[in-house]
């Protein structure tokens, strides 16, 4: 896998300007870039995985990773359209409840209840 370092006003600049962000991956720990495309207002074409699920909730248009078919509708769907500024912005506003401190909390949680 290749991964390019962006800084973060370049990132926010092409995330912000694309037409679409797509990740058709098969597994995911969290999701951090759908996290960020969801903030800068980008509809999302992903992959229909547990991760992508509890992170984009319905706001998000999901596709089949290993379906070539599911992953065209899914660009044909953004293409038309089909992303409603409504989903869009209940997405952004979604991504503002994700704070490094809200998710440090949670893990405190998490580890006080390990045993």
């Amino acid at each position: 896998m290749f991964y390019l370092l962006v800084e973060l006003q370049m990132k926010i600049y092409l995330l912000s300007g694309a037409e679409a962000f797509i990740s058709c991956s098969l597994e995911e720990g969290f999701g951090l870039p759908l996290l960020e495309a969801m903030a800068c207002e980008t509809p999302a074409i992903i992959s229909d995985i547990p991760a992508f699920r509890e992170l984009g909730k319905d706001y998000q248009i999901y596709a089949e990773p290993n379906n070539a078919n599911s992953i065209r509708t899914g660009i044909e769907n953004i293409t038309l359209n089909q992303s409603s500024i409504e989903n869009i912005k209940k997405a952004k506003q979604l991504s503002k409840s994700y704070t490094w401190e809200s998710v440090a909390r949670e893990l405190i949680v998490i580890f006080k209840n390990a045993k």
